[in-house]
Parts: structure tokens; C-alpha cells; sequence
């Protein structure tokens, strides 16, 4: 048993014997059972049969059906089977129908009570502290279904109450009070109003009544059944097919992963057999293992499926937990057209959208679409308006389709309401769709038409808010429309499977020719205990209410088992032996399965994935091709002193980046990012300096003029980016980063009074250089005219400055050398400003001493002989790099890795992991770009 409700268990035991009792009362004396072979004339003759799912719905009309075929029948009637839910619902819609309701009240859905419990509860003083107010309503709708089901009323005098309880009381009384001044029934009460409107005699009763899949039945089922009884209804309870004879064994696997693909490739042994007949696989967590059973069984069945274009194909396994409908692309698409109707939308859910092909155009202009994703993402606003949106793409005709859409999208949104009922918001959404083109113009596939099927189901659910709610914002609407898709499971239907992949529940009696269930471990198998919150848990416990106590979780589960044993003549259960760092036993209740390996099984070792099989068979030519197309001499190349920089680091980087234009898209963060906050510093010094001029000026000006110049030059520069970023610069941030940059730049100005005397000869200085046989445009911070004539080149720096990166074959900050050693008059210092908080410092080389503080002579640096050999050097090792990235030699070659490749986001282009050293691919090594 799982340590987590092992203690729990042996406390609970003295229950037990009172619980057996309770699940012996479940069953009424007066039901008689059927076999399976008088089920089908049942039917034929007009017998209404009601399961405990959906699923053992479909399957036994699967069976009726091939009843009738083998029968040799071309037509038939169509067998009354239901889930016990939907044949509620129609006695409830016959009774409307028949005008017997007329006097009754209004039946709830359950998004309605949902919508009721959470208003209740926000608006009560218990409500005002609680972080997830949708979560609470959602254990409180439970706990009074749980009352109501069990027929069980809250006595403090026998159960004292907590504080959750009592406020579960107080919330219950608002509930009920509500729903009686207002003439409405929860979905919860309608099997007991059911069993009313039968006793009066406005409902007729079925002549003949079938139960099937019940394991356990509540006292409010009972009390329907003996209402039906007793108004002439013969109430028989269905024997399902099973196989007591059942060869059953059990395995343990390393892991859940290992498990699965055990199971998936069991499977696909079956069927490579021929007439394997139904295949079960019954998962105990299928909700949180799902995605990663569907991609392991479409590996293993559906190899295929991994190839460009090519898709899964659900004929051969079907799952029967269904997705939130918010997973789905197309409805994602719509979510977010109606949020973006609010006027904005977050720059990340724009990319989603413009990538969607469910709009107008979205195939043809899917290029455009993706460039105009990375154009606004430049711009590093965290959100970006409609009408920002649309002239962007309307620019230089970029995305013409998308920009009209978006007008008439403008057009709908214009005159709306602030506020306006459900039913007119769910009027309103499908026109904001239609203005953008949704679901879009090509041909949808079977899984997103019924998703769109199901849109318009949800839509009508909404509607029907009018009922409890009076209006809603948009923002709201959209919050509970968007909450209502969620909570939606989206299960699309399809040819049926020859593998049925189910939960424990939804397997209840279900049949199968071969299973396997998994996932049996002790912590899991008995379910520990989950009692309701809002319930005294003695009540619970007493009553025998589900997942109450460890006792009631150890009979139920025991009870699945045997169910699960006899449910096919072939049962394999699993259990995964680690999860983690954490190690794991078989359930104590299949421990006594003889051990043994299925037939079919595959060691892990055993196992080729149809990528490493494609792999292993191919036929690899090894080729060195580095060599990339060459420019002509004195070819402008765009990208500046970045080419040397990135052909020093990595050649292939420098190609990819400078002639593909492969960069990754922009990133955005709350505020500024360090290259923002870079560019307004560089503005504020550059207009500074304008003013000043030179040294004379700094240090002859008072204090006051200086703080003016200072102020006027930051407020230039804010202003400037502030044109560009609206929304980032809001009246406090401004404030802020004017406040910051004055104190900087103010900081940095007392330590240039420290230097020789100069003039600001040219702050940013644009001209362009050849280097290596290619034209490139500079862009120097600063450039200062010594007394003497001779130059000093200054670069701003706000991150840590280090002048090592100047040297080598392979210099990591070539900027400086190059100005260097390419300007047109003679350079006596070059330096890095590093202008950080409280770490103000120039660092740089320089002809001779007393420049600025903190640089060095020449002279006094070792391993460099003469100033101007320094510069001679620099020029061959920029022409050479140059001249490389002209000719085109881009190999793969990082000068440092890993640490060279560890932020390059071009890794993906080049497959640098791919190669030995960084990363393995089989035993041989890959040099250069050699494929």
C-alpha cells in the first residue's frame, strides 16, 4: 500500500464492515438480472436500457447492431440505449413538451450553478479572501450534488463543523434560497422530481427498464428505480459478458514510458497476428498521461505519422478522454479574435494569431503574416494594439487581406455596448469571427469541423446565462466563455478502432478479446482518500460517500479489479517500478498475478524508434561543404563591425546571420531591455555632448547649467524612444528612467573632469570603411580631438568592459580595433566609457599616459611592442576576417565551444549538437559542416 494512505487505511478498517453494509444496501432486492443473450430481444421488443457512460453506450449499440446484421437484416430499428444522464434529459424534454412544466420550475445546466456558486460566494465575507473563486465554486457544486445524490443533511449536532463547513452551510442556504424565490431546480434534484413527476402519473414509465455498467448506485438512483418499480416498470439489471477463466499475469517496467510503449507495441503484435479481435489498454491516470500515450502509440502503430505532411491516422486506436476544447487550434483562434476585439492583445498571443491558418487569407499571406510577427516584436511592446495591427500590415502593402479584415473587425467593435446580456454577447462573437475570415477558407478536417460543431454548442450554453446573469463586460464574457471552453472535454468521433484506450471508469462494462491496464502501483492503486472539503469528513465516512476513506477507496478498487480480471480471457497488468528518484511496488492488489512477460512483449533494448530505424538505414555520404557563395570586391555588406565580431566567433554564424538573414524572432520583457537601456544612455550622453563640446565647457559651466543640459538631453532622448513605446512609457516609468539617467549621466560627467583636455570632434560618427574587399558602415559613440590633433575613439559601454576581447586571430570585440585602425586621422587612445551604477570606469590602451584615468601607456603593457605594430596586426586580422566572410568560408567552427554556442540561437541551422563534442550522433564524429 502506498505510504500516503497507508495509516489512513488501518484507521478506516473499523468502517469497513459498516460500508459493506451500505454498498450490500445498494443493490434493491427487487431488480432481476439478465443475461446478455435476452438483452438484444429485450430491445428488439422496445426495452429502454441505460448504462453508467457513454462509452458502454456506444459499445452495446456496436453489438445490437451486429446482432441485427448477423441476423441477416438490411434495416432495423435502432435500440433505446442510453446513458442514464441523457435519458433524463429527454423525460424532462417530454415533460416541456407536453406542457406538464408549465407549472414547474427552470432547469439548471450546470455552467448555470456553476455561475450561481461563484456569485454566492463573492459576494459573501468568506469569499472576499479567496484567490481561486472558480475552483471553490467547483468543490462546493460537488459537495451539494454529493447531499443531494446520497440524500445526506448536514447535523452539526452529530458532525461538528469546521469553518469550511460552516461557510459551505451559509453558501448552501443563499443556493437554495435563490433557486426558490427564482423558480429554479439544480441539474442535481432532477432525478428525484423525475421519480415524482412518475408517482403523480405525468410521466409515463418504460414498460421494460435495463441497467448495465452500474457498479454502485446512490439512494437517489435507488428511490427512481422504485419509482419506476412501483408504476409497473420491470427494472432488471443487465449481466454483462465476462471471463472468470481469464489468464491474468502481471510486469513491472523501469518507467510509465517504458510501460506505455510495452503496452503499444503488445498491441501492435495483436494486430500484426490477424484477428486479434478488441484490444483494451485501461490507463489509471489517463488525464495526466494522455498526450504522451498518444504520441508513443502513434510511434509505434503509426510510424509514418512523424513525416512532413503526413498525419495520425485514429483508425487504428481510440482514446476516450477528450481534450479540453481550448486545445484545439481553431477555437484557440476564436478566443483570441474576440480578445483582441477589446483593442489589444498581448504581442505573444499575436504571433498564435497571425500564424493561424483559421483566418482569412491565412494561407496566402502566411509569409507576410510571419515577417509582420517579427516586425512587431522589434518594436518591444508587451502588447500591441488593433489599430497598431492594422496599419502595420496596411504599411507598404505588407498583409493586405489581413489589414482589411482587421477594419471590418474595428467596424463591428465600434458601436458595442459596455455591457450587454449573454445572449447578446454570444449574437456578437460570431460576427467578430465572420469580420476575420473564421474558420478560415480551406477545407477544415473532421476533427476541427466538430470543433466548430462544439463552438456553437458552447455558444448556445452561454446564452442561456441570461437565466442567472444579468450583464457582463466584454472582459467578462470573454473570462467566462473562455472558463466554459476549458472545463469542456472535446472528444471528436471517428471510425471505430480496433484499440480502445480508456480510463478505469470509462471501462466499466466493457468486454474485450485482449487488456491491459496500467499504471497499478501501490500509491496509486487503491486511490487515496480525497474526502470533500466542504463536508464534515465524519459524515462522509459514516454515509460510505465516495473517496471518503482509505476503506471505501480499498473496495472500490478491489471491486474494479475483479471487474477488470473478468473483462477479457487475456489480462496483462503493469505497474512502473520508479518515478523519478522515488521507487515504487506492484498494487497489493494484483501481487498475487503470477509474473510473467505477454506475449508480444519487447525489451526496452529491443525497441527502435521508426526515426532511429530510418536512421541506421540510410546510406551517408560524408562531405565537407563550408564553402558559401562569394560577394564581389568592394560589396556593401549590411551588419557593420557584427561581421567581424560573428566571423570571429563562429564563420557559419556570421554567413547564417549576415547573407541568410537568420536571426531569431525578438524577445519582449516588462519595460526596457539591456539594449534599450543602452540606447536611451548613448542618446542622453550623444545629446550631452552637443551641448558641451568640450572639456573647456564641462569644467568652466556651474553646476546648475550643467544639471539643465543634463535634463534638456535626457528628456530629448526618453522622448524619443517614448514615441515608439507608448505603452511601456507610461507618466511613472518615464519619471523613472529620467531620474536614472540624469544621475548617471551626471555620475559619468565628473569622471570626464578627470581627463586631459578635448573636444567632442564628432559624437556618433557614421562613415563607411573597406576591410577585407567588402564596404561596411561604421557608427562610432564618440570620437575627441586632443590639443595635439591627434584622435581618441570612446565606445559606451553599460555591461562590464573588457579590453581582452581586442586581441588574437580571433578577437571577441573587434569594434574598437577596427575604427582603429581604419580612421582617416592618427589615434592616440581608444577606450571603453563604462557607465554603470557605481562602477564608472574608462578601460582602454593608449600612446602615452595621463589620456584619461585608468589608462594604460603602451609602454607599459607587456607583450605589445610599438603602438603602431598594434594597429598593423589589427588591420591583418580584420582584412582577414573580412576577406573570409567575402569569400564565403563559413564552416561550423565555434572559436569556444560550448560556451560560444550557448546563447546562439542558430544552433537548430547549424546542428552544432549534432556533432561530436557538444553532442553525440552514433559513434562517428562530423567535422566542419560535413553531413
Amino acid at each position: 500500500m502506498g505510504a500516503r494512505w497507508r495509516g489512513a487505511f488501518i484507521k478506516d478498517c473499523i468502517c469497513y464492515s459498516v460500508y459493506r453494509g451500505c454498498v450490500a444496501q445498494s443493490r434493491s432486492p427487487f431488480y432481476s438480472f439478465v443475461m446478455m443473450n435476452d438483452i438484444f430481444s429485450a430491445l428488439e421488443q422496445g426495452a429502454t436500457l441505460l448504462t453508467a457512460n457513454r462509452r458502454l453506450t456506444r459499445h452495446l449499440c456496436r453489438m445490437f447492431d451486429a446482432r441485427q446484421e448477423a441476423k441477416g437484416r438490411a434495416a432495423w430499428r435502432s435500440a433505446d440505449i442510453l446513458p442514464l444522464s441523457a435519458w433524463l434529459g429527454r423525460c424532462w424534454d417530454e415533460m416541456a413538451e407536453s406542457a406538464v412544466l408549465a407549472e414547474h420550475p427552470t432547469l439548471l445546466n450546470t455552467q448555470q450553478e456553476l455561475t450561481l456558486w461563484e456569485r454566492i460566494i463573492a459576494e459573501s465575507p468568506e469569499g472576499q479572501g479567496l484567490l481561486r473563486v472558480s475552483a471553490t465554486a467547483q468543490d462546493t457544486l460537488e459537495a451539494w450534488a454529493l447531499l443531494v445524490q446520497w440524500k445526506v443533511t448536514l447535523d452539526g449536532r452529530a458532525n461538528p463543523f469546521n469553518e469550511d463547513v460552516l461557510a459551505f452551510q451559509r453558501w448552501a442556504r443563499s443556493f437554495e434560497e435563490l433557486c426558490r424565490v427564482s423558480g429554479w431546480m439544480e441539474n442535481a434534484r432532477l432525478p428525484d422530481f423525475i421519480a415524482r413527476q412518475i408517482h403523480a402519473g405525468a410521466l409515463k414509465a418504460p414498460r421494460h427498464l435495463l441497467l448495465a455498467g452500474f457498479d454502485e448506485l446512490t439512494p437517489q438512483q435507488q428511490a427512481l428505480f422504485e419509482a419506476l418499480r412501483a408504476a409497473g416498470s420491470e427494472v432488471s439489471e443487465v449481466h454483462l459478458p465476462s471471463f472468470p477463466q481469464s489468464r491474468a499475469r502481471r510486469i513491472g517496467f523501469t518507467a510509465a514510458d517504458a510501460e506505455i510503449t510495452a503496452a503499444a507495441r503488445w498491441s501492435r503484435h495483436l494486430l500484426e497476428q490477424g484477428n486479434a479481435g478488441a484490444i483494451g489498454v485501461v490507463i489509471h491516470d489517463l488525464g495526466t498521461l494522455r498526450e504522451k500515450v498518444v504520441r508513443i502509440f502513434n510511434d509505434v502503430l503509426l510510424p509514418a505519422s512523424i513525416m512532413p505532411g503526413e498525419t495520425a491516422d485514429a483508425s487504428l486506436h481510440n482514446i476516450s478522454l477528450g481534450v479540453p476544447l481550448t486545445d484545439q487550434p481553431v477555437i484557440n483562434t476564436a478566443l483570441l479574435i474576440i480578445e483582441m476585439a477589446q483593442g489589444e492583445l498581448p504581442l505573444e498571443k499575436l504571433g498564435t494569431l497571425l500564424s493561424s491558418p483559421f483566418l482569412a487569407g491565412g494561407e496566402q499571406e502566411m509569409t507576410r503574416r510571419g515577417l509582420l510577427d517579427a516586425r512587431m516584436r522589434r518594436f518591444g511592446e508587451l502588447t500591441v494594439s488593433v489599430e497598431g495591427i492594422k496599419h502595420h500590415a496596411l504599411a507598404a502593402n505588407a498583409c493586405p487581406l489581413l489589414g482589411a479584415r482587421l477594419q471590418q473587425c474595428i467596424e463591428v467593435t465600434r458601436d458595442l455596448p459596455h455591457h450587454q446580456a449573454p445572449s447578446a454577447w454570444a449574437a456578437t462573437f460570431p460576427r467578430l469571427l465572420v469580420a476575420m475570415g473564421w474558420p478560415g477558407e480551406r477545407s477544415l478536417s473532421s476533427q476541427e469541423y466538430q470543433a466548430v460543431m462544439a463552438w456553437r454548442e458552447l455558444l448556445a450554453d452561454y446564452a442561456r446565462l441570461d437565466e442567472v446573469v444579468a450583464r457582463q463586460s466584454l472582459n467578462e464574457a470573454l473570462s467566462c466563455l473562455r472558463k466554459m471552453a476549458a472545463s469542456t472535454l472535446f472528444q471528436p468521433q471517428g471510425a471505430d478502432a480496433p484499440i480502445q484506450i480508456l480510463g478505469v471508469m470509462e471501462a466499466a462494462g466493457m468486454h474485450f478479446d485482449h487488456l491491459w491496464v496500467m499504471g497499478l502501483h501501490d500509491e496509486v492503486w487503491p486511490t487515496p482518500p480525497r474526502p470533500n472539503p466542504f463536508l464534515p469528513l465524519s459524515l462522509q465516512r459514516t454515509q460510505g460517500l465516495p473517496h471518503a476513506s482509505a476503506a471505501r477507496e480499498l473496495a472500490f478498487a478491489r471491486r474494479m479489479t475483479e471487474r477488470l480480471l473478468a473483462s477479457a480471457p487475456e489480462v496483462v497488468m503493469s505497474y512502473p517500478q520508479r518515478d523519478g528518484d522515488r521507487h515504487l511496488r506492484p498494487s497489493p492488489l494484483i501481487t498475487g498475478l503470477e509474473e510473467a512477460v505477454p506475449e508480444g512483449y519487447m525489451s526496452a533494448a529491443q525497441i527502435i524508434s521508426y526515426a532511429a530505424a530510418t536512421h541506421q538505414a540510410a546510406a551517408i555520404e560524408s562531405m565537407q561543404d563550408y564553402q558559401a557563395p562569394s560577394l564581389q570586391e568592394g560589396s556593401l555588406a549590411s551588419g557593420g563591425t557584427g561581421i567581424f565580431k560573428q566571423q570571429a566567433a563562429c564563420p557559419f554564424r556570421a554567413f547564417a546571420e549576415y547573407r541568410l538573414g537568420a536571426r531569431p524572432l525578438a524577445t519582449t520583457q516588462i519595460g526596457l531591455n539591456p539594449m534599450e537601456r543602452g540606447q536611451l544612455l548613448h542618446s542622453a550622453l550623444e545629446q550631452t555632448w552637443q551641448e558641451l563640446q568640450s572639456y573647456e565647457n564641462l569644467c568652466s559651466f556651474s553646476d546648475e547649467t550643467i544639471q539643465n543640459i543634463v535634463k534638456q538631453a535626457v528628456a530629448v532622448a526618453v522622448g524619443d524612444m517614448a514615441r515608439k513605446r507608448r505603452l511601456t512609457f507610461t507618466a511613472k516609468f518615464t519619471e523613472l528612467e529620467k531620474n536614472r539617467l540624469e544621475k548617471l549621466v551626471t555620475v559619468w560627467l565628473a569622471l570626464e573632469k578627470q581627463r586631459a583636455p578635448f573636444t567632442v570632434f564628432k559624437p556618433e560618427q557614421e562613415r563607411m570603411v573597406q576591410v577585407g574587399g567588402i564596404n561596411v558602415t561604421t557608427r562610432i559613440d564618440r570620437i575627441d580631438q586632443l590639443p595635439d590633433g591627434r584622435q581618441v575613439i570612446i565606445d559606451y559601454k553599460t555591461g562590464i568592459a573588457n579590453i581582452s576581447g581586442w586581441f588574437g586571430d580571433r578577437p571577441d570585440e573587434p569594434q574598437l580595433p577596427l575604427y582603429c585602425a581604419f580612421n582617416e586621422q592618427e589615434v592616440a587612445a581608444l577606450m571603453f566609457a563604462q557607465v554603470r551604477n557605481s562602477d564608472m570606469k574608462f578601460k582602454g590602451l593608449a600612446q602615452y599616459a595621463g589620456i584619461a584615468p585608468g589608462i594604460k601607456a603602451i609602454s607599459e603593457t607587456e607583450n605589445i611592442s610599438s603602438w603602431n605594430g598594434l594597429i598593423e596586426g589589427w588591420k591583418a586580422t580584420l582584412h582577414s576576417l573580412g576577406a573570409a566572410f567575402r569569400t564565403g568560408h563559413a564552416p561550423v567552427d565555434p572559436k569556444d565551444p560550448p560556451q560560444t554556442c550557448t546563447f546562439c540561437a542558430l544552433t537548430p541551422l547549424c546542428r552544432i549538437h549534432e556533432h561530436n563534442g557538444l553532442g553525440l550522433v552514433g559513434d562517428e564524429q562530423v567535422v566542419g559542416n560535413e553531413v
